[in-house]
């Protein structure tokens, strides 16, 4: 038998040790070829540039580890404010994790892929029961079993966005505001193929269930008038549920209340138009 290493180069080694999320997920891949359709650059990642996207690359959740980067031997790198430690995705930054482009003009509209659950097409039969959990438990009212699920599934594809973007999900459900706002900054700012993804929200989190969460953040959003996190939201929401031109008020609201423009809603504001658009020019 010849040695794997005389079969298989280095790229696709190290790839294998730690799967791309689009080789973890079907639906990713998907996503990731629309926005590359999008920008007008429809060509997949060579092996070593992949390699060296996964060598840079930051874990979606900073509470995770990138198993590929360098091992720094000063322990004050790995605390808060050192030089290892990955930054956390503030209002006003998108986080973009390197090799992610940003929103830019041109390329072929690209409709939103339609999202029931996060688990469909997952190539691994235990990240798929994970994820299938999470939102079983979400949709019993159970928002804590399911930020659980999703810790694991955090665990075995910590540079996996579209599962940051389920705990954002349950951080919802649970009326964890902040903290909510904050996994979908660093879900979006991770990749930004993840905002052509439409998620079924009614489905994930229960559709009375998002009623009142929506009702909640439309009254704090009128209550704290010069607070973002609200109206952030409420675009996520409405978008989610079918509503792009509700969102595209919501995304101004935050630029407005921000007093400055805030770079992942450009993304937001700019992909979410073309895809909005593209569906009704059907």
């Amino acid at each position: 038998t010849a040695p794997l290493g005389s079969t298989v180069g280095t790229g696709q080694s190290i790839r294998r040790m730690l799967p791309t999320p689009s080789e973890q997920m079907e639906q990713y891949s998907e996503l990731e070829k629309r926005f590359r359709q999008s920008q007008g650059t429809d060509k997949p990642l060579t092996d070593q540039e992949a390699l060296q996207r996964l060598r840079e690359m930051k874990p979606v959740n900073p509470n995770m580890t990138n198993p590929l980067a360098p091992k720094r031997d000063n322990a004050s790198d790995a605390r808060p404010g050192g030089t290892g430690a990955p930054p956390a995705a503030a209002p006003g930054g998108t986080g973009t994790a390197p090799g992610a482009p940003a929103a830019a003009p041109g390329g072929a509209r690209a409709e939103p892929l339609a999202i029931k659950s996060l688990a469909t097409g997952v190539r691994s039969k235990t990240l798929a029961q994970v994820l299938t959990s999470a939102e079983d438990q979400m949709r019993q009212g159970k928002y804590a079993d399911a930020l659980n699920q999703y810790t694991l599934a955090e665990q075995a594809a910590p540079n996996n966005g579209l599962i940051t973007l389920g705990r954002a999900n349950a951080e919802l459900g649970s009326s964890s505001y902040r903290t909510a706002e904050s996994h979908l900054r660093q879900a979006y700012g991770s990749n930004g193929a993840l905002l052509l993804g439409r998620y079924d929200l009614r489905s994930m989190i229960g559709a009375d269930r998002l009623t009142a969460v929506t009702k909640d953040l439309t009254d704090l959003s009128a209550k704290e008038q010069k607070e973002t996190m609200a109206p952030f939201l409420l675009a996520y929401i409405s978008f989610n549920t079918g509503d792009a031109a509700t969102a595209e008020k919501y995304l101004d609201e935050v630029d407005r209340r921000a007093g400055a423009p805030d770079p992942l809603v450009k993304q937001m504001r700019q992909l979410w138009a073309a895809g909005d658009a593209g569906s009704r020019n059907k």
